[in-house]
């Protein structure tokens, strides 16, 4: 599962959710978690709501990405 996945679970959000509160589409929650392209405009409305810096969030994508942890504090 990925980081971002987990994050998102733990706040008891679907990924429509997610997305609502970000003002982006459910795909591209999707691309997010999947370590699939996306913009930096994505990756700091995601940080936003996360309570995350964009680099740590640009890490949690990374790890969709390539499947390995990048040391992001799951406890955000």
């Amino acid at each position: 599962m990925s980081t971002l996945r987990a994050l998102r679970e733990k706040r008891g959000w679907s990924q429509e959710d997610l997305g609502r509160l970000a003002g982006m589409s459910t795909r591209t929650v999707w691309r997010a978690e999947h370590g699939e392209p996306i913009s930096l405009v994505t990756v700091r409305r995601l940080a936003g709501i996360m309570g995350l810096t964009p680099e740590q969030m640009a890490a949690v994508w990374a790890e969709g990405k390539e499947g390995v942890a990048y040391g992001v504090n799951n406890e955000a």
